[in-house]
């Protein structure tokens, strides 16, 4: 009888539910189907008044951490609690896992500041050590005017970005770009870096209804963060241009730190075509992505990171037209064009690019449909789960 490989996984996902459809519970999912011992570390934030706790969830034990705000708050507590996130996992880690040990350990970014939980925990408790990169920090910051190259900050955090990429065994990129950009920009052994995409478990999502556009009407929607990073000042000036057209509608469902100055945006600007919505479900937001025709990507055009956001599957599995708008970095864009599920534009100056493009998805059905027709060939191609399984899979083995 063979022995069931013990996975740890790491994330500042809070993860409840592996039935969800999201990355972190896909791969747990994954795991558990194909006879895995998953345990995962993760943080339950104070918004939620709940104290640390275990959940046992079908063969996955998952301990959830609780922790200062992380995600979705101001500057000064994010900052914190990022920083202090690593001892209260290394914390957990001792308490739920003192007498086990793991075949393979996957950690995602962000943050970047558990280096020395990873180093603390070492080889002999962890074989393989894997990152998956979801974002390239601190240079963001910096691409974002959050810090500059001077500050204490920012030299510290470069520290710990290269410390970080030392003591993992391997880095799973999101994209060729991402890859490129961190061969570029640090001295590390290309043997380590593999690209390992934003996959989803194609199974989970809602079986879908025909779904066909209205020719006289078009549906606008933009599900995810609302931060710095998707620029709230390009997606208000663009809420200004959709106000201005007959028979087009915008709904952005999301939170973020950028949240209220787009509602107040809203109410200050009486815009009628465009509803802000802080919080759905997941099966309401899949509902709402099920009625919609067209899906937006917004990216702070002074990114010098190829970013790539998730939130590309959910649009491509509901077969929307994908409409970006970018900074030059991302090779989001080149996979828009390539398989010719949407346009893409760069920043305020292709606003009105924008908007024509939208007249003309919503006067010509037949241009609408030659695109949209390849979204789900799409997704299940580049974008399945089986492909991060499978990355991940092979390295159990390695001596």
């Amino acid at each position: 009888m063979s022995i069931k490989k013990n996975i740890l996984l790491v994330t500042l996902v809070r993860i409840d539910n592996i039935n969800e459809s999201g990355f972190c519970s896909d791969l747990i999912s994954k795991f558990i189907s194909e006879g895995y011992d998953i345990t995962v570390i993760c943080p339950i934030e104070r918004r939620y008044g709940l104290n640390s706790r275990i959940i046992n969830l079908n063969g996955s034990t998952i301990i959830q951490v609780k922790s200062l705000n992380i995600q979705k708050t101001n500057v000064f507590e994010k900052m914190i609690s990022t920083f202090i996130i690593e001892f209260l996992f290394i914390v957990a880690f001792l308490k739920y896992c003192k007498n086990k040990n793991f075949d393979l350990g996957i950690f995602t970014t962000p943050p970047i500041f558990i280096t020395n939980f990873i180093k603390f925990i070492g080889k002999k408790r962890i074989k393989i050590k894997y990152l998956l990169l979801k974002d390239i920090f601190p240079q963001n910051a910096l691409d974002l005017n959050i810090t500059n190259k001077y500050s204490p900050f920012y030299f510290y955090s470069k520290f710990i970005e290269k410390k970080l990429y030392k003591n993992v065994n391997f880095i799973g990129c999101m994209s060729k770009a991402n890859l490129d950009y961190i061969i570029k920009h640090n001295k590390i052994n290309r043997s380590k870096l593999e690209i390992n995409p934003n996959t989803a478990d194609i199974s989970k999502y809602p079986k879908k209804n025909k779904h066909k556009k209205n020719s006289k009407k078009i549906k606008l929607i933009y599900g995810g963060n609302l931060g710095v990073p998707q620029d709230a000042i390009l997606i208000s000036k663009f809420i200004s241009k959709i106000e201005l057209l007959d028979n087009v509608s915008f709904k952005i469902i999301g939170s973020g730190t950028e949240f209220k100055y787009l509602e107040n945006y809203l109410s200050v600007n009486n815009i009628n075509n465009t509803q802000i919505i802080n919080y759905l479900p997941k099966d309401s937001y899949f509902e709402e992505l099920e009625k919609a025709d067209v899906g937006l990507i917004f990216l702070n055009e002074n990114f010098t990171i190829p970013n790539y956001p998730s939130r590309l599957l959910d649009y491509l599995y509901f077969d929307l037209f994908i409409l970006s708008n970018t900074d030059i970095k991302t090779d989001i864009t080149d996979f828009i064009k390539k398989e010719h599920v949407g346009k893409c534009f760069y920043g305020t100056k292709d606003l009105d690019k924008m908007i024509s493009e939208i007249i003309k998805i919503k006067d010509n059905p037949k241009y609408f449909k030659s695109f949209t027709q390849n979204s789900n060939k799409s997704l299940i191609n580049n974008f399945n789960i089986d492909v991060s399984f499978k990355l991940l899979k092979n390295k159990i083995n390695i001596n």
